[in-house]
Parts: C-alpha cells; sequence; structure tokens
C-alpha cells in the first residue's frame, strides 16, 4: 500500500511575478498526483491583496478533495467580513476521521513572530489508517523553532500506526530543531533519497539553496522524493511516495 503526500508553503497563492493567482497552486497539485497535501501559508478573507477568498475551500473545490483548516493567526473581520485567518490546511483524496489542532507555547526568553499550530488528523488509505501533520515553524528564532520540535515530538511520539508530517520548518537539516524529529524516529524523506536525489533546496524558487521544507514519516519506507519546480508561490513544493507498512 503507497500514497504519495506534498508539502507546499503556497505563498497565499502569490507567485513570484506578484500575481495573486490561486488556480495556478491548484494547477501544481493536481499534476503532483499527490494523495495527501500539507499547505502552508493558506488564507481565509485575510486581506485584499488575495480577494478576501476561502483559499481552503476554493482549492478543495477545485482539487476535489477533503479539506481541513488551522489558523495560527485570528483577527477581527472589517466591514462586515468574517475573522481574518492564516494558517495551515491539510488536504485529502480520502475523508478525514477526526482531526486536532496543537498550539505552540512559546519559549518566553525570546520573541515570536506569530502563533504557530500543528494541525493533525486521521485518514484511511487503501484500508489502513493514516496520522496526517501539517505545521510551520517561526522564521526568525532559532529557540522557538526548537521548542515547536520539542511539541511536536511529544504530542506525536503517543500516535500509532503509519504517520506523515508535512511543514516548513525555516530550518536546515543539519540545525537542532530539525535533529530533535530525526532523533525521535522520523524518516526525513529527502534525507532518505538524499543518495540517489541529492540534498536539494526548496527556497528560494529560482535558486533553491536551502532545503527548509519536510516530509517526515514513521511507519513507512520512502520509495521517491522530489523537488517541483514552479514559480506559483516562493517555495518549491516537496513530494515522497511513501509505502505504507502492514498493520
Amino acid at each position: 500500500m503507497s500514497l504519495r503526500a506534498l508539502s507546499y508553503n503556497i505563498h497565499a497563492g502569490i507567485g513570484l511575478d506578484g500575481r495573486y493567482d490561486l488556480s495556478r497552486i491548484a494547477e501544481v497539485i493536481a499534476a503532483s498526483g499527490a494523495d495527501v497535501v500539507g499547505l502552508q501559508e493558506v488564507e481565509d478573507s485575510y486581506r485584499d491583496a488575495t480577494n478576501f477568498d476561502d483559499q481552503p475551500r476554493l482549492l478543495a473545490e477545485m482539487l476535489g478533495m477533503h479539506v481541513l483548516y488551522a489558523p495560527g493567526i485570528v483577527r477581527p473581520g472589517s466591514d462586515g467580513r468574517r475573522e481574518r485567518r492564516f494558517g495551515n490546511a491539510l488536504l485529502s483524496r480520502s475523508p478525514f476521521s477526526k482531526s486536532r489542532t496543537v498550539t505552540f507555547r512559546p519559549d518566553p526568553t525570546v520573541s515570536a513572530d506569530e502563533t504557530r499550530v500543528l494541525l493533525l488528523a486521521e485518514t484511511v488509505i487503501s484500508g489502513q489508517r493514516v496520522t496526517l501533520g501539517c505545521t510551520h515553524f517561526d522564521h526568525v528564532e532559532p529557540l522557538q523553532r526548537l521548542t515547536q520540535a520539542q511539541q511536536l515530538v511529544a504530542q506525536l511520539q503517543p500516535v500509532s500506526g503509519p504517520l506523515v508530517v508535512m511543514g516548513d520548518l525555516n530550518s536546515i537539516p543539519r540545525n537542532p530543531e530539525v535533529r530533535e524529529i530525526t532523533a525521535a524516529g522520523f524518516t526525513d524523506a529527502g534525507a532518505a533519497c538524499a543518495d540517489k536525489y541529492g540534498q536539494k533546496g526548496s527556497f528560494p524558487v529560482r535558486t533553491p539553496l536551502f532545503r527548509i521544507d519536510y516530509i517526515f514519516t514513521r511507519e513507512t519506507r520512502v520509495a521517491n522524493y522530489r523537488i517541483i519546480n514552479s514559480e506559483a508561490s516562493d517555495h518549491r513544493p516537496i513530494s515522497a511516495d511513501l509505502i505504507l507498512r502492514a498493520p
């Protein structure tokens, strides 16, 4: 049994040309053939530059997929609009059975750029239960990222069965926050295929020097990994083919 996972910081649908076009994001996701998708920087009724769009709903409709949304930023609406929200989303070809959102507690000794969350959900792939996660770590303070990694590990340690966590960690593989996750028994899909594909970067798009986007797995085997060249966002999406271990 296998599944294809995709992680993508969509930059709210604004491409390198500065133009907002959510359909380009949907086209990239559709072309990837992903079964499950973790998205970061997803907006809902957030600002005029993105037409105050409900991006999770629109992407789900464009792709014919199920969606869950977990905002990290929630602000009051204006001019009679709904709350303005910014955060992470999960898409899946199969329905979600249950979900929860974990709000990371910030380290009080350093500044935090914004509230960061972990969206967790369960779905069934080929008759097997799979736990999915999506997150986006602090982009300024390494200590905040390490704290977030520690909390992520603590939340996921009790989870049984195949697990796939997708996210923009704003951190390269050798940094402590990434090593905290791999030391806890998670496989970094990019590192697992490094001999075959090299540890190529996903950011910035035109000169992707840094590998800061990740797919972490547990109780799966990584069969394939690729970084997709697209200018629909300021990040390149990453994809991994995963073989689920039999229960």
